[in-house]
């Protein structure tokens, strides 16, 4: 039976917050309705906003044309350069003959302020400490676990467990984060294999990943009863 699972959010990281208009907006400014929350809804908000004793409220930020225009720009390469790196990364996948937890190591093991700018998900700081406790779990792994993570059995989880210093939940999210990226993995070059189109962008992601015309991404993320009857992931 198909455990109905839900895509992996896949956005462009943006730094700052963007205005209706396209420009970047303090931290502090709400995107709701038509300016900044006091700004009395004039659109551009002229105010220099200073210390207030409560952290910098936007500091430093002014409504000038000549930054709007230089923001736009950054805001536009940092786009193109978050669009290039996903589709480098769904290339990368799908020319992989195989992939295993040493693969996935390669990259949950980079340094994480590298791993976060070359990944095109949006990381938030829960995604970033989860990222930490699955390189902690990898280290609990033996050379063996890693090449052929199907050995990994129910009962071997306490004992990575122990090695790594995290609990069995621990070991059991990041098995399923490692689970989930082989799925993709599958997806992905069963799709060249096909000669069918590898997605570019995360909108082409999306809409071929559901696609009954081509290969599903559901089709590699299915779930079947082992004979003790407990449910496995099989790709």
């Amino acid at each position: 039976m198909a455990m109905r699972r839900s895509l992996p959010t896949l956005r462009p990281i943006v730094s700052a917050s963007v205005s209706g208009a396209g420009r970047m907006a303090p931290p502090s400014c709400s995107l709701r309705g038509s300016g900044c929350s006091g700004g009395g809804g004039g659109g551009r908000d002229w105010r220099v906003l200073l210390p207030t004793g409560r952290g910098v409220e936007g500091a430093g930020v002014r409504g000038f044309g000549v930054m709007d225009s230089v923001q736009d720009k950054i805001i536009n390469r940092n786009t193109a350069k978050q669009e290039k790196q996903f589709k480098e990364q769904m290339e990368e996948l799908s020319l992989k003959e195989s992939f295993n937890l040493d693969d996935f190591a390669k990259i949950i093991e980079e340094p994480l302020d590298k791993f976060s700018a070359k990944l095109p998900w949006n990381k938030s700081r829960e995604e970033l400490q989860a990222m930490k406790m699955q390189k902690k779990v990898l280290e609990g792994l033996t050379p063996l676990q890693r090449k052929n993570p199907e050995s990994i059995r129910h009962g071997h989880r306490q004992r990575i467990a122990d090695r790594a210093g995290v609990t069995t939940e621990d070991v059991n999210k990041a098995l399923a984060a490692y689970r989930e990226l082989k799925a993709m993995h599958g997806w992905l070059s069963t799709r060249r294999k096909r000669k069918e189109r590898i997605p570019s962008t995360q909108e082409e992601l999306h809409v071929m990943a559901t696609d009954p015309s081509g290969t599903m991404l559901m089709n590699f993320m299915k779930v079947k009863r082992s004979n003790s009857g407990k449910p496995s992931f099989a790709f």
